[in-house]
């Protein structure tokens, strides 16, 4: 049952926004134009997930969660409206499933904080075309967007969706901040796949072939996105590595274990690589190693004459 959310105007937690690019804005609003949007109060137990409206990779972040899990128990207020999807071509009209299209976190803090209520939502009454879009340009403009793999993925899947009629380039770059360019290459990447009766695994780094694309998806990055793209991967090494988030592994508290499984995970070429900007370059890898077996002769002469 949907009740009208005017009946709790001014009820309402604080609104948490983030800059939009304009591009984003606009593919966002003309996806939505053809929507009826409705503003509603929507019991928890009526929404739905699916992971065809997913865009994210990874799991829900946990602080982010608590924190409006926090925000719900010390205000006792809802938060900002999730955003949910009706069929348009459902039959069963009002009683149709609706489908979360933004606010993961927001329903996931609720459960959390034992909220009872119906909460604020926002339903798109429109076909599957607009709600993938409208999935989409949300997701890219809230406090966590989406970070480059998941928009990556997000061009992927469209560019593939067989709706009518196909998202254009336009609406692909709008929404997903993607490169005109990056577009074109799925599409040619599409035809080739379905050309060869090959199925895509829906991970765009998987699915592409070759390795052209990785330069433009570096230039696609603003040093804002690549900074955040490291941080989450060093992260997830960090968790790969951290003993207390892994008890069953016991060779993690050796740590000479630990670090020759990293060189050998790593290779040769990525090790030196590495190296090589750790301290500056080629000709500053050669001094350093250079030093390195001056030291180990001296220690090795050292012993020789040691008395013990």
């Amino acid at each position: 049952m949907l009740t009208t959310e005017r009946e709790t105007a001014g009820e309402q937690g604080p609104v948490m926004r983030n800059s939009e690019p304009p591009a984003h804005a606009r593919a966002r609003r003309k996806s939505e134009a053809a929507a009826v949007r409705t503003h509603a109060l929507v019991r928890l137990d009526r929404i739905t997930r699916t992971d065809d409206f997913t865009f994210r990779r990874k799991r829900l972040d946990r602080h982010h969660k608590a924190d409006l899990a926090g925000h719900i128990r010390g205000t006792g207020k809802p938060l900002d409206p999730v955003l949910l999807w009706r069929d348009a071509s459902a039959e069963d009209g009002d009683a149709a499933p609706l489908v979360l299209l933004d606010g993961a976190h927001r329903i996931a803090a609720y459960k959390t904080a034992n909220w009872s209520k119906p909460v604020p939502a926002i339903v798109l009454t429109c076909d599957r075309r607009a709600a993938l879009l409208a999935a989409l340009g949300h997701n890219a403009r809230h406090v966590l967007p989406l970070s480059q793999m998941e928009r990556m993925d997000a061009a992927w899947r469209l560019v593939r969706e067989t709706v009518e009629p196909p998202y254009t380039r336009a609406e692909i770059v709008g929404l997903a901040a993607v490169s005109k360019r990056t577009v074109n290459y799925m599409r040619r990447r599409w035809a080739e796949m379905r050309a060869a009766d090959e199925e895509p695994c829906g991970e765009w780094f998987r699915d592409r072939s070759g390795r052209v694309n990785d330069y433009e998806m570096a230039l696609d990055m603003t040093d804002a996105q690549r900074h955040r793209e490291i941080e989450a991967l060093a992260t997830d090494i960090r968790d790969v590595l951290d003993r207390r988030k892994r008890p069953e592994k016991a060779i993690l508290v050796d740590s000479y274990a630990v670090n020759e499984a990293i060189v050998t995970a790593l290779g040769d070429p990525r090790f030196k690589q590495i190296a090589e900007w750790f301290v500056g370059g080629r000709d500053n890898l050669d001094e350093w190693v250079a030093d390195v077996n001056e030291w180990d002769d001296a220690d090795d002469g050292d012993d020789e004459d040691a008395p013990f």
